[in-house]
């Protein structure tokens, strides 16, 4: 995208038992809506069953830039992108998990390399020393 006018950015998530991070997710989603970079925000509750639809309704209610959507249904994660993805009319749509695996901070980035004139790209998460919330890692061979 090139030119004057600034790009409209919609961020769509999918989200399933994600309860844990949905907040902080969402407070790092919101700087970026507040600095400007990031007009909406999509998250799409696959059905989860932890309770991740009742934060992400809180959170589109107090903020309108939040909009949350619901599969009846899971569907996987690919069906939720695509729903959130037909849900916005935004010039750019940036995708991201709900894992916090991927830093909302990037966004920018991602968004001027498209207004630039580039093709899409990815992120490569940075390592965390432990693994995201209801994650278990199994231990190395040889020790259990």
């Amino acid at each position: 995208m090139t030119g004057a006018a600034r790009a409209s950015v919609a961020v769509v998530v999918p989200v399933y038992g994600n309860a844990a991070t949905i907040d902080e997710l969402v407070d790092r989603l919101t700087a970026q809506l507040d600095q400007g970079a990031v007009d909406e925000v999509l998250l799409v509750d696959d059905a989860s069953p932890d309770g991740s639809w009742e934060l992400i309704a809180h959170r589109a209610r107090v903020d309108a830039r939040v909009r949350g959507l619901r599969l009846a249904h899971n569907q996987g994660s690919l069906r939720a992108l695509v729903v959130g993805c037909g849900h916005t009319t935004a010039d750019v749509v940036c995708v991201m998990d709900a894992d916090l695996e991927n830093a909302p901070e990037d966004l920018p980035r991602f968004v001027a390399a498209v207004e630039a004139g580039h093709d899409p790209g990815s992120g490569v998460p940075v390592p965390t020393p432990h693994p995201p919330p209801g994650r278990r890692l199994a231990p190395p061979p040889g020790r259990a």
